[in-house]
């Protein structure tokens, strides 16, 4: 079924995007030490984990999953919910500018 294609997880067994994630929960800590979530280090690693879940074929759907997802990892605990929103919006927004090769903030 179509809406199922989101919910299947992805593997993060693929060395390239397994590198990637760990670059950006590194980021996210970093980002969470500083309160700074808007920093270009936290948006290259959201870009990096993009562009290598194109490079290993993951849909984009399962990209905003996994991006989702890594939103609400201990790494962000006592982050306020409305914080919590706008990370995962910007992961998201990051994320698919990434994956498809779009200039930041472009229509």
């Amino acid at each position: 079924m179509e809406g199922e294609i989101a919910h299947q997880p992805v593997d993060i067994e693929r060395p390239r995007l397994r590198e990637h994630i760990a670059a950006l929960h590194e980021a996210v800590i970093e980002a969470r030490e500083d309160r700074e979530y808007d920093s270009t280090r936290l948006r290259d690693a959201v870009a990096a984990v993009a562009v290598a879940a194109r490079w290993e074929r993951v849909p984009p759907e399962r990209l905003i999953v996994l991006l989702k997802e890594l939103t609400s990892t201990p790494a962000v605990r006592n982050v306020s919910y409305w914080w919590l929103k706008v990370l995962t919006d910007r992961f998201v927004r990051w994320g698919i500018e990434a994956y498809y090769g779009l200039e930041p903030d472009s229509p």
